[in-house]
């Protein structure tokens, strides 16, 4: 699979694809009822993947171990989690907030991870 920066850099511009058809949709649709969803995935998706994959990429002792893998991987399970539950929430399915609460927590914790990790670790 690769290192967690490639991986994090691969998903992405997935997800930043998946953000645009889901923009288009509401464009040519009118229905703009998600836009809460697409921009978090928007967001999330590409720009906070892109970046923590950059930040593993060019600072490699931040990129080692398994502490990358596990916040690409709670970024790249939660944010869809997350991004489901609050498109059911804002078409008025509030049986799936859990989901959204669910996965907005999976995604705080990477960002408290890396955090943490930009932090403690000597960068150069």
């Amino acid at each position: 699979m690769g290192t967690a920066a490639i991986f994090c850099l691969r998903m992405s511009v997935l997800y930043a694809s998946i953000a645009m058809a889901g923009g288009l949709y509401m464009a040519i649709s009118g229905d703009h009822t998600a836009a809460v969803a697409h921009a978090h995935l928007a967001i999330i998706g590409w720009f906070g993947l892109l970046s923590t994959g950059f930040v593993f990429r060019n600072f490699p002792q931040v990129g080692q171990g398994n502490i990358p893998w596990t916040i690409a991987m709670l970024l790249a399970i939660g944010l869809p989690v997350m991004v489901i539950g609050i498109t059911f929430v804002s078409y008025e399915n509030m049986s799936m907030e859990p989901l959204a609460i669910l996965g907005s927590l999976a995604v705080f914790l990477a960002v408290l991870m890396l955090t943490f990790r930009l932090w403690t670790i000597k960068l150069s």
